[in-house]
């Protein structure tokens, strides 16, 4: 009875939204439609380009053949997919489950997969592996989307796979409307990918406005996307426990080996289904975040982009003709366990942090400075190249498995990268290339080194590199943090055998010690900045009272003592109280401040006028006793200057003419604030260096420039500070030490000519930045396209 009503209560419910549906619909179509016309529109460029790159001529003869095929059935492909887009929501709308294509390939046996046509394989992963990727990356959006159609459905749970337009009904519909070209699988592979990148990828938009529409009829429009993006456990880059075979598929670059022989040995490493790897640490699986777990999903996937690239090269390297997991035809090899690639690596291992530096291990005290030139980089660099030799000299590498091949090889290029990071000082350069066989120890023992960014050993790299690079001084080692990372690299090569927590607790130890060093920094800048601000309220006095003075005189042609008590003796008094109390200008106490330079301007003006006799000579005392009154605040410094204006006004009660007074000017002082500076560099700016400087109007404080300091040297520096009043910017070094004050209009003018630049600061980890420009690397070396990430 209950399931007789569900069902009248779905029919019911999809009846009232049919409209709602066929509108949905129609924006389905729509939008695909749109980017399934991109894709095509770079189809045939595509295949042109891999017609001009292909080996041999049957190849090219695939791939030119191909482009009128496309021309002449495009029209059949488009109608066939909107056609099957239409067939899922006429579906949903008589309450079925959309009808997929039956599948040619059954997960539930994948251990028979061996005997399973080829083609139908791939082609199953392949869309499996898009259907994924999109659900992932669309997830909250999708999970939405699940409840509102659930909702249209009569409120039945609705799966992620059963929703029209959805990634999985997409693909499908994309496979059925594909047959149309009639292609073989390695046209298909290709043409998976452009559906992939051009529609797949870019569904945001479709399933934002799916959401949109259903929202605006009133179906769950309040409804919270408090949910963490699930890991990609199912369909992407993972490695299946039972066999140990890497999952990661990518159409572009390299198949899947099917062949049990081809599977690297893990024996002994406990799966973990979150990241799709083995983990030696011990730890049990299934612990950590769900964002975590995204994060390692990301580094499995550059990791396996990696490997698939160096199994290429490896099937055309004849020094591993002899490898049975690279020619299956050679058999009776015994492969060498862990523990025996772990021994051999303990064996080359340098002793100390010093090993490769001549001379430092023999000095009896730590010297400032170390000179590291090009030559003595290079020997650290053949040292590594030595090491791994000699591990193979020890291992015939036949007999290592094919997963401990690539960290042995990825390792090496992780230190390699260390090497020519121009931004890395050359003593850390040769201090952390020290950590080579030990970081290489820990990622045989432990492969999450090379995919999980949160994993101990892979943090302690990062750090020690970000160190190295803010924290240590070539010119004086003593400052900063190069002695403590030689104990850290010291102690590592003396004390790590297998056991990660000594690693854990020498990161933790260097996390404290930039910290200091950041907190120091930090109280540094601020007393910078305090210093600069205070800098800037004198400036601001200065420039007001010059400004004040200046507008009594004005015009006046003025006896050269008075201007000079003006603007030295009388506008330190003014600036003292402005500095003392922002808001003198308001008070008494500032009237009769300005009420003396009133009389002083009076009194030059007053001195030959008979009329004006009489209280010329009853404010003359009362102007002495005002101004010997004011400059008490000031001490004597300034009597050489109240002394000589005395004497003028002296000579104007006698009569006597100005030139009578002698005066040494020399005796006189000058303001003990300084002079007023230009407020402001007024030089011309061109249009580009105009809209730069307003864009700099609105950069924060605390951004990375890279800029010239006094000294012409490009340096990394932190803007601190803007002064309003000289618009200057004020930059910082590291250390919180003012390090180049610069107008605005100078910055915009060397941010335009490109003697200066933000620098993006968020600061990429250096394992993760050097895994990616590995993959970059060998890629373009071997000619083998780049999964997105």
């Amino acid at each position: 009875m209950d399931k007789q009503r569900s069902t009248r209560d779905t029919r019911h419910n999809l009846s009232k939204y049919k409209p709602l549906i066929k509108e949905c619909e129609d924006l389905v179509v729509v939008l695909l439609t749109t980017q399934l016309g991109e894709m095509f529109e770079q189809m045939i460029p595509t295949l042109l380009d891999f017609s001009d790159k292909a080996e041999t001529n049957d190849k090219q003869r695939l791939f030119y053949d191909a482009i009128p095929v496309v021309k002449q059935l495009r029209d059949s492909v488009e109608y066939r997919f909107r056609e099957e887009i239409t067939n899922g929501f006429r579906d949903f709308t008589q309450g079925h489950t959309i009808t997929y294509p039956e599948k040619s390939v059954n997960l539930d046996s994948i251990g028979e997969l061996s005997i399973i046509n080829n083609q139908d394989l791939e082609e199953h992963l392949a869309s499996e592996r898009i259907i994924s990727k999109a659900q992932n990356q669309w997830y909250q959006e999708l999970y939405a989307l699940g409840k509102r159609m659930g909702l249209v459905r009569g409120g039945l749970e609705l799966s992620v796979d059963d929703i029209p337009g959805g990634p999985a009904h997409v693909m499908y519909a994309f496979q059925m409307a594909v047959k149309e070209l009639g292609f073989d699988m390695t046209l298909l592979l290709i043409i998976y990918a452009l559906f992939d990148k051009f529609v797949m990828r870019e569904s945001g938009t479709l399933y934002e406005s799916y959401n949109a529409k259903l929202i605006d009829a009133g179906i769950f429009p309040n409804l919270k996307l408090n949910i963490a993006k699930k890991p990609n456990t199912l369909h992407g880059s993972a490695i299946d426990p039972n066999t140990g075979n890497d999952q990661e598929f990518d159409p572009m670059t390299h198949p899947i080996p099917t062949d049990p022989k081809a599977l690297g040995n893990r024996s002994g490493a406990a799966f973990n289904p979150y990241s799709g790897s083995y983990d030696l640490s011990g730890k049990p699986p299934g612990t950590m975040s769900a964002e975590r777990a995204g994060s390692i999903a990301i580094g499995e996937e550059i990791f396996q982009s990696i490997r698939s690239i160096m199994a290429e090269r490896r099937l055309h390297d004849p020094s591993f003709r002899n490898h049975p997991e690279i020619n299956p035809s050679v058999t009776g090899v015994v492969m060498t366990e862990k523990p025996q690639i772990v021994a051999a690596i303990n064996d080359i291992q340098p002793v100390s942090g010093s090993a490769y530096i001549p001379g430092f291990e023999d000095s009896e005290v730590e010297p400032d400075n170390i000179e590291i030139d090009h030559a003595l980089l290079e020997n650290i660099r053949n040292t590594l190249v030595t090491e791994r030799d000699k591990l193979y000299t020890d291992i015939d590498k036949n007999t290592i498995p094919t997963a401990d091949l690539d960290t042995i090889e990825l390792v090496g290029m992780l230190f390699e990268h260390v090497l020519n990071d121009e931004d890395i000082p050359n003593i850390v350069k040769a201090l952390v290339s020290h950590l080579h066989t030990p970081f290489l120890k820990i990622a045989i023992i432990d492969q999450t080194f090379l995919v999980d960014g949160e994993h101990t050993a892979r943090k302690l790299l990062n750090q020690m590199v970000a160190a190295g690079k803010q924290w240590v001084d070539e010119d004086n080692l003593r400052l900063g943090l190069y002695y403590p990372m030689k104990e850290i690299v010291n102690e590592i090569l003396s004390d790590f055998v297998d056991d990660l927590s000594i690693i854990d607790g020498l990161r933790t130890r260097l996390a404290q010690q930039i910290d200091d060093l950041n907190q120091k920094a930090k109280i540094v800048e601020e007393r910078t900045k305090e210093a600069a601000k205070g800098r800037e309220r004198l400036e601001s006095a200065r420039s007001r009272a010059h400004k004040i003075v200046n507008s009594k005189i004005s015009d006046r042609e003025i006896h050269p003592i008075v201007k000079r008590f003006l603007n030295s003796a009388w506008l330190d008094k003014m600036i003292l109280m402005m500095l003392r109390n922002p808001d003198i200008e308001q008070t008494e106490e500032w009237e009769e401040v300005l009420g003396v330079v009133d009389t002083i301007i009076w009194v030059c003006d007053s001195k030959d006028r008979q009329d004006q006799q009489a209280e010329f000579k009853q404010k003359l005392p009362q102007l002495k006793t005002a101004i010997e009154t004011g400059l008490s605040s000031l001490g004597d410094y300034h009597q050489p200057d109240s002394l000589a204006l005395f004497k003028l006004l002296d000579s104007f009660e006698k009569g006597l003419p100005p030139e009578a007074v002698e005066v040494n000017q020399e005796d006189m002082v000058k303001s003990r604030f300084g002079t007023v500076k230009p407020v402001e560099d007024t030089t011309q700016l061109n249009s580009k260096e105009q809209k730069i400087a307003e864009r700099l109007k609105s950069i924060e404080f605390g951004t990375w420039f890279q800029l010239l300091d006094k000294e012409q040297n490009s340096r990394q520096l932190k803007l601190s500070w803007f002064s309003p009043v000289t618009k200057k910017y004020m930059f910082v070094d590291r250390s919180g030490v003012q390090a180049v004050v610069i107008s605005a209009n100078e910055l915009a003018r060397q941010i335009s000519n490109r003697t200066a630049k933000v620098i993006d600061d968020t600061r990429t980890p250096f394992v993760d930045s050097a895994l990616n420009t590995i993959r970059s690397m060998l890629s373009k070396t071997f000619g083998v396209q780049q999964p997105s990430t």
